[in-house]
């Protein structure tokens, strides 16, 4: 596992709850803003493309749970408590560099660039 892929998980997860809001949005079945006469065929093909749109977000959040799911894993993995403290810190709860030096009573550079030789040996 490299940084860029231990980054991702911050953003994956935002991206995750977005999707969901989304999806919960669209299994409301409502059609905002629509007037109450609307005709059936059109009725029909809203909610078909509703459902298309929903079906695509699904797979999307099905590709972020399983990515956010490989990351979890590897950090999960690692058998260096102290090194895999640093890593759930950082990746996992997106703290700064400082904040995670200042758990361990150490600088930022210190803790970064652990867990940098830490990340290019595995």
């Amino acid at each position: 596992m490299d940084k860029k892929k231990l980054e991702q998980l911050y953003y994956l997860n935002k991206e995750i709850n977005l999707l969901n809001g989304c999806i919960k949005q669209l299994d409301c079945n409502k059609l905002p803003g629509m007037a109450v006469n609307i005709s059936n065929s059109i009725l029909k093909k809203l909610t078909n493309e509703i459902i298309g749109l929903k079906d695509l977000l699904t797979k999307e959040l099905h590709m972020k749970q399983n990515e956010v799911r490989k990351i979890n894993e590897y950090i999960d993995s690692i058998t260096d408590d102290y090194i895999k403290e640093m890593i759930v810190l950082r990746y996992r709860n997106g703290m700064s560099w400082d904040i995670v030096g200042l758990n361990f009573n150490n600088t930022s550079n210190n803790v970064r660039m652990t867990c940098n030789r830490y990340l290019r040996k595995h």
